[in-house]
Parts: structure tokens; C-alpha cells; sequence
């Protein structure tokens, strides 16, 4: 036989779909199959311990701290009479024996502002 026979090429098995994983817990977090374990038998209840007395009521009571409210802190842009009024204001503030901060002084205005109706909040900003 001179001449070779060609044989036709071996069919390529189809790739075969991976199956899908299992969905099941890993071996280490898994619980130990639970034992037999004989049963004890209770012990009379005159045997158990003397109950504790009950701590005194004013141990209960605890005073619960104020929450302190969040600062932000933002940078505005005012007139320069609106920032010599808050200067006034602290100076006068330091003379009558208060220390105030300047976000202490906007924060009493606008308590105050708050307070007034529409009606007048808008007289106020108009005059200035």
C-alpha cells in the first residue's frame, strides 16, 4: 500500500457546559453532627443556690447625657458694617462679663429672626 489512507479527522468532543456551582456552606462553617448526650437527671430544687437580693433602686437610674449638636462650619460673605456690628456687639458682650463667639451672636439673631411672622421678617430685610 503506497499510498496512505487518509482518515478522516477524529470528531472534537463538544465543549461541555461547566455545571453550576454548588450553592452549599464550606466544610469549616458547617455545625458538628449533634452527639447523644444522656440526659441528666435534675437535681431537687432545694438544692439550687439562695437567690441574690436585688440591687437598690438608685443604681438603676443613670443620667443620660446631652447630645451635642453637629458644628459645620461654612465660610459667608457680609458687609463689613454687618461685621463691625458683630464687633460692637461682642465688645459689649465682654463688658457686661460674657464672653461670646461670633457663631454664638448669629445664632441668637437668627433664634430671633425665627420668631418674627413673614410679614415682619420682611420689613426687616428690606431695611437693611
Amino acid at each position: 500500500m503506497a499510498e496512505q489512507q487518509k482518515k478522516p479527522p477524529a470528531a472534537k468532543p463538544k465543549a461541555v457546559a461547566a455545571a453550576p456551582a454548588k450553592t452549599t456552606k464550606p466544610a469549616a462553617t458547617r455545625k458538628p453532627a449533634a452527639t447523644a448526650k444522656p440526659v441528666a437527671a435534675k437535681a431537687p430544687a432545694a438544692a439550687a443556690p439562695a437567690a441574690k437580693p436585688a440591687k437598690p433602686a438608685t443604681a438603676a437610674i443613670t443620667v443620660a447625657k446631652p447630645v451635642k449638636a453637629k458644628l459645620v462650619s461654612k465660610s459667608y460673605t457680609m458687609l463689613a458694617a454687618d461685621h463691625a456690628l458683630l464687633s460692637e456687639i461682642k465688645q459689649s458682650t465682654l463688658q457686661s462679663g460674657t464672653k461670646v463667639k461670633k457663631g454664638e451672636l448669629l445664632g441668637a439673631a437668627l433664634s430671633l429672626l425665627a420668631k418674627l411672622s413673614p410679614t415682619e421678617l420682611e420689613k426687616l430685610l428690606k431695611k437693611n
